[in-house]
């Protein structure tokens, strides 16, 4: 189950008290990408004042990049 998957599970339990589907999904999101850029941050690693992650040559920065890119809100609103 993806990220947004569950954002929809648990705002469907969750929108019986009156918190909508979207206030759900923005905070779960915004969490979720605050401890992926964390958690790439910690582990990236340095050659020639580049940081990178993994093996494959990837940048920190694409990295990161393509993070945000797939974790957009399911309604296309870029809430972070």
């Amino acid at each position: 189950m993806n990220l947004q998957s569950k954002a929809r599970s648990m705002a469907a339990e969750l929108s019986e008290y009156g918190i909508t589907a979207g206030a759900v999904e923005a905070e779960l999101v915004l969490v979720w990408r605050a401890a992926a850029r964390e958690s790439l941050s910690r582990f990236a690693w340095w050659k020639d004042g580049t940081q990178y992650v993994g093996t494959c040559g990837t940048t920190l920065r694409e990295a990161l990049g393509r993070m945000e890119h797939e974790t957009r809100p399911l309604g296309g609103n870029d809430a972070a």
